[in-house]
Order: structure tokens, then C-alpha cells, then sequence
């Protein structure tokens, strides 16, 4: 066998050619050069073309990822303006009963975007005790309730979807 040296890039590289190619004329080897430098190329193009697409699609989930942020922050800020009603209203008002009416107005709000999002409570309270929806704070006994069951709910816990965001922090019945 005999090589011929192919250039790549910077470097010298020997190819093995095989017999019948050993007896090529030389215009059979040009072509088979120029075949070999063409298909080069094209892996070359196509090499370029997968980089540029990781890129456009990296991009493309970048922007996705701000799009889908942003609609949240959007809409949770008429929820923040009316936390800030509330508490302007809070220094010049003596009238607490209207003010607990507009916080918990301002409440059912929040609630009401999280939902819109996906995003929903965790129930608890009464509940069997589940590690994955619920982290135990404290065991207190109990003889009215069976053992494992939550009793209170310390701070609330939310999921996203399927996903766990905030455990519900509760209290655990034991006998």
C-alpha cells in the first residue's frame, strides 16, 4: 500500500489507499481528491450548521425562559400596588375592619395569580403525613387522632404543577 498525504486544516495526515486505488490513473486520483475535498467541506458545513443551531436553540430557551418570568412579574405587580394602597391607607385610616377587608381582598388576589400560574396549596391539616408534600416540625400526642396525622399547619406549602416548590411545615399526631 502506498499513502498519500491529505492535508487537514494545519496538519499532514497519511491516508491508506488501497490496490485498485494504488493503479488509479492520475485522473482517477484527481477526482477521487476532489471528491475527498468535497466531502470534507460538506462536514465542515455541517459541523457549522449543528454549532449555529445549539446556539439559536440555547438562545431561543434563554428568551423562553424571560418570556415566562416576566408574565409572572407582570402579574403579580397590580397585587403589589394594592399592598401599597393598603398600607397608605393604613396611616391615615383608623377604620381596621376596612383595611382586613382590603388585605384579604389583596390575599385572594395573590392566590388567584399563583393559581393562574399552576401554582397551588398543599393541604395538610387532617392529612396522613406524607414526606413529600409535608416536613414535621414537632410530634405532639394525641388520643383523639391516629398516629401520623398532621394536626396543624405551621406554614403553608405550594407546588408547581407535579413539582414541590415549599413543603407544608406541619404538626404530627403521635400516641
Amino acid at each position: 500500500m502506498v499513502e498519500i498525504p491529505i492535508k487537514n486544516g494545519d496538519e499532514d495526515k497519511p491516508e491508506e489507499v488501497t490496490e485498485s486505488e494504488e493503479h488509479a490513473t492520475p485522473d482517477e486520483l484527481e477526482t477521487m481528491r476532489s471528491e475527498l475535498e468535497e466531502t470534507k467541506n460538506k462536514l465542515l458545513h455541517l459541523a457549522a450548521d449543528f454549532e449555529n443551531y445549539k446556539r439559536q436553540a440555547a438562545r431561543r430557551e434563554s428568551e423562553s425562559k424571560e418570556r415566562a418570568v416576566k408574565n409572572v412579574l407582570t402579574d403579580l405587580l397590580p397585587v403589589l400596588d394594592n399592598f401599597e394602597r393598603a398600607v397608605h391607607a393604613s396611616s391615615s385610616s383608623q377604620d381596621v375592619q376596612n383595611l382586613r377587608v382590603g388585605v384579604e381582598f389583596i390575599l385572594q388576589q395573590l392566590h388567584g395569580v399563583l393559581r393562574s400560574h399552576g401554582v397551588e396549596p398543599i393541604e395538610a391539616a387532617g392529612q396522613k403525613f406524607d414526606p413529600q408534600f409535608h416536613e414535621a416540625q414537632e410530634e405532639v400526642p394525641s388520643d383523639e387522632h391516629e398516629s401520623g396525622t398532621v394536626l396543624d399547619e405551621t406554614q403553608k406549602g405550594y407546588r408547581y404543577k407535579d413539582q414541590v416548590l415549599r413543603p407544608t411545615i406541619v404538626k404530627v399526631a403521635k400516641k
